[in-house]
């Protein structure tokens, strides 16, 4: 039994039936486009002439191998991005066929390139198509902030709009701003892009020359240090209340410690507009950001010097939060320095008052409460 490998390869003759001994020929003729290689049976090679003659002694089945004069390539890489160093094309097939390539390399766009063997064995030539993939110039992050705030968590997203991956540098820093690099990672088609982040460290009150030093607690910028302001933005007299009663006699001292103590109306505006007792950018904290706060334990948060009991107190957080105490509006007395604070919140206000901040010296605790509105407690800022 005689075969064509591949089948298409050729014709084959001479299989049959023989007597013991007898003189057997078999003839192997290449079909166009392929090229004999030998004769074998099994792994081993009988001949390597077309026609073959031995004598019959057994059953065999013989193989007639042809090979293709179709130039054929594997393994080359068909897919660049633009203005890549493209290799030359190899100038011999896998099955040792050489020849030339045109036209000239293009790394700029899509090309068909022919091989034209230089025999004239078999005309049939063979394409490559080189696909040339734009580069995203520069890749793009719409969601990053690029305005943050000392402390704050900054991701840098390894994967672009576009679906680009890479890597950022150099190493993400919250307490200065920075300019950072992403450089795409091997094979994706784009360029490097560049992204600032403005770490915002301070608050500028202008009108009163007060500056403060800020915080980002869970993507919010606050300042970390109780209002000092006697002016509004408006440049009108803010009604707020000193440290006058004879238990806390040292008023510059405790204001320098603990800023000022402001009622619901003053620190609202009284109601006029204009009356801004933030800067412009900063505001009161809503309900919902003040809550925010709830998410700390209330040691991580107070300063370890301004409290009663202080030991475990760590500031941890960075919003170094002080015992100021509060102004009792229906005792006329000032109660709790070092053992008490709040912050209003631009919460609307009820019969009962309006939604605060509290801390207590003795609780491990941020709670929110209602404040009445004539009593005097402090006042943080937020940024927009």
């Amino acid at each position: 039994m005689v075969w064509a490998n591949p089948y298409n390869g050729g014709v084959v003759n001479g299989g049959g039936t023989y007597k013991e001994n007898e003189s057997v020929t078999v003839t192997a003729t290449p079909e166009e486009c392929y090229r004999f290689v030998s004769w074998t049976s099994g792994a081993t090679v009988l001949s390597t002439l077309p026609t073959f003659t031995f004598n019959a002694t057994s059953d065999s089945a013989l193989t007639a191998n042809f090979t293709s004069l179709i130039p054929i390539f594997t393994g080359i890489r068909d897919v660049y991005c633009a203005d890549s160093d493209i290799p030359a094309l190899p100038t011999t097939s896998n099955n040792g066929i050489l020849g030339t390539w045109s036209p000239e390399i293009n790394n700029t766009e899509t090309t068909e390139y022919l091989f034209t063997a230089t025999s004239d064995e078999c005309t049939t030539p063979a394409t490559i198509t080189i696909t040339i993939v734009p580069n995203v110039e520069p890749p793009t992050f719409a969601g990053v902030q690029t305005t943050r705030c000392t402390g704050a968590v900054i991701p840098l997203p390894r994967i672009s709009d576009e679906g680009i991956k890479g890597t950022w540098l150099p190493e993400i820093d919250n307490t200065e701003t920075t300019e950072y690099t992403f450089t795409p990672d091997p094979g994706e088609c784009a360029t490097t892009a560049t992204i600032t982040i403005t770490i915002i460290n301070e608050m500028y009150d202008a009108v009163n020359n007060l500056l403060y030093n800020v915080r980002d607690l869970q993507g919010i910028c606050w300042t970390a240090k109780n209002l000092h302001a006697k002016l509004y933005q408006s440049g009108e007299d803010i009604p707020f209340v000193t440290y006058y009663s004879s238990r806390y006699a040292d008023i510059a001292q405790n204001e320098s410690n603990f800023g000022l103590l402001y009622n619901w109306y003053a620190a609202t505006g009284m109601g006029i507009e204009g009356n801004l007792i933030c800067p412009a950018g900063w505001r009161l904290p809503t309900p919902a950001e003040l809550a925010t706060l709830n998410m700390y334990a209330a040691n991580d948060l107070k300063n370890p010097d301004f409290w009663l009991h202080p030991n475990s107190n760590t500031n941890i957080a960075g919003l170094d939060v002080r015992g100021a105490g509060l102004y009792n509006s229906n005792t006329q007395r000032f109660e709790n320095l070092y053992g008490y604070t709040a912050f209003w919140s631009s919460d609307e206000p009820t019969a009962t008052g309006s939604l605060a901040a509290q801390f207590t010296y003795y609780c491990n605790r941020v709670e929110t409460v209602k404040i009445n509105l004539t009593d005097a407690i402090s006042v943080r800022c937020v940024r927009d």
